[in-house]
């Protein structure tokens, strides 16, 4: 018996043996065929790419060519009004130095160069408009700095409210709800060892009270009860019970 015990066991160890290596050929087979498929998978999204990049490139290009054309175009717009626009402040300008040259021409002596006082009125009227374009657009950027300024300290003021009032509607509910855990499973205020008697804790407030009383009783081995406290499950109650009426309320 014992000689074909061990028969039958040696013959499950090759069964088993054979079993195992049959599975993990299977599973060697299946992945091998799982990375067959992968690899083909991923030459056939290369093939589609390398296909797609031509077609990219033109569609690229072409784009390119649009956004130039539209940028010659509208610089087109904006620069032949100008090349009209040009002449006739050159015009302008001379006109004005010729004006005021011949108005200082009365006012000042003979002995002043017409072509001298026509390069003075011309240094002064540039330096003029040079101050006023200056001031002009330091009027500009002060404006524009104080409505930024004042955009962005609105946002941050109402993003601070915001913060404020998310805070309180978290923290109140969490407040009220740490006050009646408070209250109710404080019992009857502080308590103290009560002095003489092993294990007993008495009120605080009742010994400070009468301190010669409480010694009185203790000699004469007067009988006395530890403070009443509500009970754990009767004050999780409650406590559950004032979360739950603070949700419906809210």
């Amino acid at each position: 018996m014992e000689g074909l015990r061990n028969v039958l066991f040696e013959k499950m160890k090759e069964a088993e043996g054979a079993l195992k290596g049959t599975k993990d050929a299977i599973l060697a087979s299946s992945l091998r065929d799982k990375l067959e498929q992968t690899e083909g998978v991923m030459e056939s999204i290369k093939g589609a790419l390398w296909e797609k990049l031509p077609q990219l490139l033109r569609f690229s290009s072409r784009k390119v060519k649009e956004a130039e054309g539209a940028v010659k175009s509208s610089w087109e717009l904006i620069s032949e009004p100008l090349k009209e626009k040009v002449p006739l402040l050159c015009l302008l300008w001379d006109d004005v130095v010729g004006f005021l040259v011949g108005n200082l021409e009365g006012v000042l002596p003979a002995a002043a160069s017409p072509e001298a006082l026509r390069i003075l009125v011309q240094l002064v009227l540039a330096t003029t408009l040079l101050c006023l374009s200056l001031a002009f657009l330091c009027y500009c950027l002060k404006g524009t700095f104080n409505t930024i300024v004042f955009v962005a300290s609105t946002v941050i003021k109402a993003f601070t409210y915001c913060l404020k009032g998310a805070f309180k509607m978290v923290t109140s509910p969490a407040t009220l709800f740490r006050r009646c855990c408070c209250f109710f499973f404080r019992g009857a205020g502080k308590t103290m060892k009560a002095p003489g008697r092993n294990g007993l804790r008495i009120p605080r407030a009742t010994f400070e009270f009468d301190p010669k009383r409480y010694f009185l009783d203790l000699r004469a081995n007067a009988p006395m009860e530890a403070p009443s406290r509500l009970s754990k499950k009767l004050c999780l109650g409650l406590v559950v019970l004032v979360a739950v009426v603070v949700v419906k309320i809210w």
